[in-house]
């Protein structure tokens, strides 16, 4: 693999992912953050809920299953990655992907699970494979990798302006002065249509409203950390 000069906008987890992957095959990265740590947008905001089965579209099936794999394989890859593979219950909304792996709980079997609901249905669903990570965490562990490997990380830096020559980016314009580069990535989120509109190249990427509510139990049993969401209403509950 030819080594070049990549700059990537942006330290949530999807720039984090790419430093990590790309230090490590001996490429020269430079992550750009405006805010003065990682992932303090939308990747602070995030469930962080790692799931095949539930609200997604068929065309985009293969792409869970595969995120699921990815995310198996660099636990295995980095001992230091904390994910809980404790599933998820799913109720009132029926899941729009059947699989195997799909434990239907009655009523009694649902008690069991979790004993300290204060309401309980006829049935709902459990699917063991899914599982949940802090998102912060591993994003800053990403980073950390990634700097290992030889990657720069300019946090507190803002990107005005990428440069253009003919049809190629060949670098990009920081508060810090101007950064050459072979490759831009740009993961910046809704930050990205203001950086390529002047280009002329529109993104249709926007921000959505959103209410999370993340709550710790006092207990720290096993059935106490499993992730419960209900679909019907936006009550989010991660215990």
């Amino acid at each position: 693999m030819i080594k070049q000069k990549i700059v990537i906008v942006g330290a949530g987890i999807v720039g984090a992912s790419m430093a990590y992957h790309l230090a490590k095959r001996n490429q020269d990265v430079t992550v750009i953050e405006r805010y003065p740590a990682a992932a303090r947008d939308v990747t602070e905001k995030s469930f962080a809920w790692i799931h095949t089965t539930h609200r997604v579209a068929p065309e985009y099936w293969h792409l869970y299953d595969a995120a699921l794999e990815e995310y198996h394989a660099l636990q295995q890859e980095l001992s230091e990655l904390e994910i809980h593979w404790h599933g998820a219950l799913t109720w009132d909304t029926p899941p729009l992907r059947e699989q195997p792996h799909f434990q239907k709980l009655n009523r009694e079997q649902l008690e069991a699970l979790e004993p300290n609901l204060k309401e309980y249905l006829d049935e709902a669903i459990f699917v063991s494979e899914e599982g949940a990570v802090d998102p912060i965490a591993v994003t800053e562990l990403l980073l950390s990798k990634a700097q290992s490997y030889g990657a720069k990380i300019q946090f507190g830096t803002n990107v005005t302006q990428l440069q253009q020559e003919g049809s190629r980016l060949v670098g990009v314009h920081t508060s810090n002065g101007f950064l050459e580069s072979d490759v831009v990535v740009l993961a910046a989120g809704a930050g990205v249509p203001e950086l390529c509109n002047p280009l002329g190249c529109p993104v249709p990427v926007t921000s959505l409203l959103s209410i999370l509510i993340q709550m710790k139990s006092t207990s720290r049993r096993k059935t106490d950390q499993r992730r419960l969401v209900s679909e019907r209403s936006t009550r989010c509950v991660a215990v």
